[in-house]
């Protein structure tokens, strides 16, 4: 991709500012596209919850159950290609893809429901997104990137505190 992008001419200025995002450039348009998707994107979340859900967990019952599940995968993948064109202007694809990827698989970890699970996600997502934002304006760092490395962390501690009590939980039953 990297390759095509420099083929067709675009300057490495550009290209910083796509893979790290530049919220400073996001125009006043931007920003209400943004929350425009936000709301659309937040009904079908939450009209849709439990048919996404089922279909998550089996296909089969999910089409025993009457659920259009070829309809609900295209809105659904409407749905992310609408939030990740209108979110990588301002996050880039550096923070969007770790937006994306870090926060869920944090969760998974700690959550004991899929519910729980996407609350957490949401938690952690805020989280990391409000402290990696005042330790780049600190540092004086690019935003983008100290938030993906401040959710990796974050993963990485949640990951091996979990693996060390499982661990010592296993061993205490010895």
């Amino acid at each position: 991709g990297v390759i095509i992008y420099f083929l067709l001419g675009q300057s490495e200025e550009h290209l910083h500012d796509v893979f790290l995002g530049d919220i400073s450039n996001i125009s006043l348009h931007g920003l209400y596209s943004i929350y425009v998707i936000l709301l659309i994107s937040s009904i079908f979340f939450i009209y849709y919850w439990r048919k996404l859900l089922l279909l998550t967990i089996s296909l089969e019952i999910a089409k025993v159950q009457g659920i259009n599940v070829l309809g609900l995968n295209i809105a659904f993948m409407l749905i992310a290609s609408l939030i990740v064109s209108a979110t990588i202007e301002a996050t880039g694809m550096l923070l969007l893809i770790s937006l994306l990827i870090i926060p869920a698989a944090t969760a998974r970890i700690i959550a004991s429901s899929p519910h729980t699970m996407a609350i957490y996600s949401i938690i952690i997502s805020v989280c990391v997104t409000v402290c990696g934002s005042f330790i780049a304006l600190y540092m004086q760092l690019p935003t983008g990137a100290v938030i993906a490395a401040f959710a990796s962390l974050v993963f990485a501690v949640i990951y091996f505190s979990y693996w060390l009590i499982s661990n010592n939980n296993r061993l205490s039953k010895l």
